[in-house]
């Protein structure tokens, strides 16, 4: 994670859904053995980040110097849409400022910032809900796919994670909707990458800038539709469940965070 935070700032929108994963696992799993985890994995963040920092920092004079890089990447693209064929893209406000009034008389900034706080909220509300492990990759595709579709500021190339999740929410839950997701998602986002690369600032109600958006939209209704009525995953065939207390993981697994041990306690 902070690989990627180093080299994309806007790593941080998986940010959430690793801490959901923390913590429902310190909640619901053995509190002080999750802690310890939790302190390692922080530790270890601190050490990567100091050994791609510092040599950046030799010449530095301003000690604030990597925040403000970092908040000035952010938000150097002041726009609802940035060729992002999403929900803003759809009102026409591709290119737009996002200071600009959008629906109700309410800023495109001020809506793309309530909308993250709702995807987060939702997210957070299906890996708590979940009993699976693996529901960490199901609501980062969730996630992702909300960020993208109504968050302001969003470039195309956003979507692209999502088509990576959805292929491994195929692998780890066996449902087949995850494989026309992936399809989708990938028509869509060539189609969006095509466009946004041949004409870079198409501005107003476009019909085909409207009709992907609009594609788009639907896609992401169907994330969200697989996502929150997704049956649990069936109990593997001629196997029990452990006796006694299975508080503890196998073997192979000690030392890592619980939301990424895959295969769970009830078989593989």
């Amino acid at each position: 994670f902070m690989l990627g935070l180093m080299v994309k700032p806007q790593m941080l929108i998986m940010g959430p859904v690793m801490l959901f994963a923390f913590i429902k696992d310190i909640i619901k799993g053995d509190t002080q053995k999750e802690l310890i985890i939790l302190l390692r994995c922080i530790a270890t963040v601190v050490v990567v980040a100091a050994v791609i920092i510092v040599p950046f920092s030799v010449k530095q004079t301003d000690v604030l110097w990597l925040p403000k890089l970092m908040f000035n990447t952010t938000t150097q693209y002041p726009y609802a849409s940035i060729n992002a064929y999403n929900f803003y893209a759809l009102l026409g406000a591709n290119w737009l400022d996002d200071t600009q009034n959008g629906i109700a008389g309410i800023s495109y900034y001020t809506i793309g910032n309530a909308a993250i706080v709702l995807v987060s909220a939702l997210t957070a509300y299906h890996i708590f809900k979940s009993k699976e492990r693996q529901a960490i990759f199901s609501g980062g595709l969730f996630m992702i796919w909300g960020i993208f579709m109504f968050a302001h500021s969003m470039h195309e190339r956003y979507l692209y994670p999502v088509i990576a999740l959805a292929f491994m929410c195929y692998i780890l839950f066996k449902d087949k909707r995850y494989l026309m997701l992936m399809g989708a998602g990938s028509a869509v986002l060539l189609v969006n990458s095509v466009m946004a690369l041949n004409e870079l600032h198409l501005m107003g109600f476009i019909p085909k800038v409207i009709i992907v958006s609009a594609a788009s939209l639907l896609t992401f209704m169907l994330c969200a539709y697989i996502t929150f009525t997704r049956a649990p995953m069936p109990e593997p065939e001629g196997k029990a469940l452990p006796e006694g207390d299975v508080s503890e993981p196998p073997e192979p697994h000690k030392g890592m965070p619980a939301f990424i041990r895959i295969a769970d306690r009830r078989g593989e």
